[in-house]
């Protein structure tokens, strides 16, 4: 649906403004953002829901640029505010500078539309030549008819394409395992995605398998240890994983969607289905992104 639905008043875009730091500058967007149509809280019902947001996370959206969620209750539809600095001032508890900062505000019952919105202006952050756009921009006016061409807000179910992080590496077949284990470990990985020099999916790794290579069949069926108490299950390990690479321990078929399955789809896999991790990949099979339960924890049910 067209940004119309979205009032994005040029009144609550605040251009090139001073700010001693960001307890003024949360104070002055709060503000601006209370005048919205249909919202039913004060500037200090919203500060109060800002500081809330920060306590949980910094909400940093990309580089310099940051922006917090808030879910409040009764109101009708998305409502933002965005204030670019003259000066950068430290943001978040590691004291990131910023140089622009927005709050977008949801309904309470229904985030999904305003994360839409939320990935959309990351996205945006995340293009240099949209940033230099929003941070050199003195016209308020103006820059809303140009936020207008890449925003949008749509009621439809969320999409894979919209709730997917970028893989954290690639893991080509012939790595020896214990550079696989390594980056499982590094990354706090139950599994991982295996591609070709092309970034193609071929299959993933999952921990459990690395954790239960070796161990003898039988182990599996045993409802008690007390009798072998003293068998050493990870021998076995030791002896393989020297000669062994990702391409020995990988699975295929995998869990993979494209970009256009609904969150339903996503969850169905993850939940009922039981896979670790849904990949989803375009037409070729290339790799875009990855969904598991923590990405929707953190996208979806903490918003």
């Amino acid at each position: 649906m067209p940004i119309d639905r979205i009032p994005l008043d040029p009144r609550r875009l605040l251009l090139h403004i001073d700010a001693r730091d960001a307890d003024e500058l949360l104070d002055r967007l709060c503000a601006a953002l209370a005048t919205a149509e249909g919202l039913d809280v004060d500037a200090a019902q919203l500060r109060a829901l800002a500081d809330a947001r920060l306590a949980e996370r910094d909400c940093i959206a990309a580089g310099d640029f940051a922006c917090l969620m808030l879910r409040v209750e009764g109101l009708p539809g998305l409502r933002i505010s965005v204030a670019t600095l003259n000066q950068t001032i430290p943001w978040g508890a590691d004291g990131t500078p910023v140089v622009a900062v927005g709050i977008l505000a949801m309904p309470h019952d229904n985030p999904a539309p305003g994360l839409r919105l939320y990935e959309q202006l990351v996205e945006l952050a995340r293009r240099p030549d949209a940033r230099r756009h929003i941070a050199g921009s003195r016209s308020a006016p103006d820059l809303a008819r140009w936020l207008e061409r890449y925003l949008n807000e749509d009621d439809g179910p969320l999409l894979a394409s919209e709730i997917m992080r970028a893989p954290y590496h690639h893991i080509l077949p012939d790595t020896p395992l214990s550079e696989v284990t390594h980056l499982l470990v590094a990354y706090n990985l139950d599994a991982a995605a295996i591609v070709d020099g092309d970034g193609v999916l071929l299959g993933e790794v999952t921990a459990d398998t690395v954790f239960t290579l070796g161990m003898p069949e039988f182990f599996r069926q045993l409802k008690s240890v007390s009798f072998i108490a003293e068998l050493d299950p990870l021998e076995r390990f030791f002896q393989l994983k020297d000669g062994l690479t990702a391409r020995d321990v990988m699975h295929d078929p995998v869990a993979k969607v494209p970009p256009t399955s609904t969150l339903l789809e996503v969850l169905f896999l993850l939940s009922v289905q039981g896979h670790p991790k849904v990949y989803v990949v375009d037409e070729a099979g290339t790799l875009l992104g990855i969904v598991d339960r923590i990405r929707v924890l953190d996208r979806i049910i903490n918003l």
